[in-house]
């Protein structure tokens, strides 16, 4: 009896659970499939693909953004292989990509995976000439004058080191710099000049192109230059106020294009029935200045200097302005509510443009152009730009504009 129960216990004990089996299972069958894997990294390492195809570099990378075929990182193909089908990187983004080309070795072709690293190790561009002249009394945005540019198409800021001043005319070494996300950084020397062009024989030769022109940089960052004949343009439009005078044997005359203009402007408001006409258009530097010495001693210098301007900062010497139905032979803030309020010169202020013209001194704008109010002084700058001017009636003046000291 007891010998019996004793057995039946021991096979009980002895018998291994199902759970047993099916560890024992899956364990066998790992160990297959790794053994397989492992064969086969094997194989295709020493005999297969793998081991016939030779890279330039252990690790391929590639510069974000270039252009790149998976090509270019296979130095040499064992037993006469060839690329039959090439394949494009994608370098758009930062990190590891896999590229796929087809190789064909005996007339049978297999696909090779190449895993290439993205990077940016490339430094921004700075686009900056070695010099930058600027005018005196003016208060640039110097990072106006650079632009930077990257391969990974981000933006980028560009920054200025070193002190300057504009106060007097004088030259400064400063540097911009411009980093990237990826801590590539460029820095770029260059010089600062300081020109007074009140006198364009003060500025020095070495800033003169062999033609006598000199370029600067505006507050705004637009291009101007002064020519050989002192006549100062800023992106093609000439530019005569206080601080940017004409010399005094500049005379063009009235222009073509802006008399042109005139007359169809004339012939526009003629025909809502209003007389339009030319009271003062070209005056050259004698006349101006005879013109100047009249208002000074009639109302002062500093009153005349609000409705008259010097000799040689007039812009009636361009031949490209006009006073239109009045005059400013008087000292008078009223004249220029009067005439504002005529059927005129309401028709001027809203319609001038239109025609290229633009109202040079306008109301509330004293500051910025150096003048008092005048709604019958025209100057011509051309359609395109007149419309940009015009902004809806809110006048932008060129000095704004264009970012000029008055």
């Amino acid at each position: 009896m007891y010998s019996n129960s004793r057995k039946r216990n021991k096979y009980i004990f002895a018998r291994r659970k199902k759970s047993y089996y099916v560890v024992r299972a899956v364990g066998a069958a790992i160990g297959v499939v790794v053994l397989a894997l492992l064969i086969m990294f094997i194989y295709v390492n020493l005999f297969g693909i793998n081991s016939k195809v030779h890279l330039t570099e252990s690790h391929p990378a590639a510069e974000i953004n270039s252009d790149v075929m998976a090509s270019s990182f296979i130095e040499s193909i064992d037993d006469g292989g060839t690329v039959s089908q090439d394949a494009a990187v994608d370098t758009s983004d930062l990190g590891k990509t896999e590229c796929t080309v087809v190789i064909s070795i005996d007339g049978k072709e297999k696909e090779y995976f190449i895993d290439v690293e993205i990077q940016d190790t490339t430094p921004p561009v700075i686009e900056c000439g070695s010099a930058v002249n600027v005018l005196k009394g003016s208060s640039p945005d110097m990072t106006a004058a650079a632009k930077a540019g990257d391969n990974s198409g981000e933006e980028i800021d560009v920054r200025l080191s070193g002190d300057y001043s504009t106060d007097e005319p004088g030259s400064f070494d400063l540097s911009f710099a411009a980093s990237d996300s990826s801590g590539n950084e460029t820095i770029q020397d260059f010089t600062l000049n300081v020109i007074d062009i009140s006198d364009y024989s003060s500025i020095p030769e070495s800033l003169k192109d062999e033609d006598g022109n000199v370029s600067f940089v505006t507050d705004k960052g637009f291009e101007g230059n002064i020519d050989r004949n002192g006549v100062t343009t800023v992106d093609g439009t000439v530019i005569v106020n206080g601080s940017i005078p004409l010399q005094p044997g500049y005379g063009p005359g009235l222009t073509a294009d802006m008399y042109n203009a005139f007359t169809e402007m004339r012939a526009a408001a003629a025909s809502d029935g209003l007389s339009i006409y030319m009271l003062y258009g070209y005056r050259g530097y004698s006349i101006q200045n005879s013109r100047y010495a009249t208002m000074t001693a009639n109302f002062g210098e500093d009153e005349a200097k609000l409705y008259c301007a010097e000799a040689g900062r007039s812009e009636h010497q361009t031949g490209l302005a006009a006073d239109i139905n009045t005059s400013n032979d008087r000292a008078n803030p009223e004249l220029a509510a009067e005439f504002a309020a005529t059927d005129e010169g309401k028709w001027l202020n809203e319609n001038c443009y239109k025609y290229g013209f633009i109202i040079r001194y306008p109301d509330g704008k004293e500051a910025e152009t150096g003048f008092a109010y005048a709604p019958w002084h025209v100057r011509y700058v051309g359609k395109e730009l007149a419309e940009t001017l015009y902004n809806g009636s809110d006048w932008i003046t060129l000095e704004e504009y264009y970012g000029l000291p008055a």
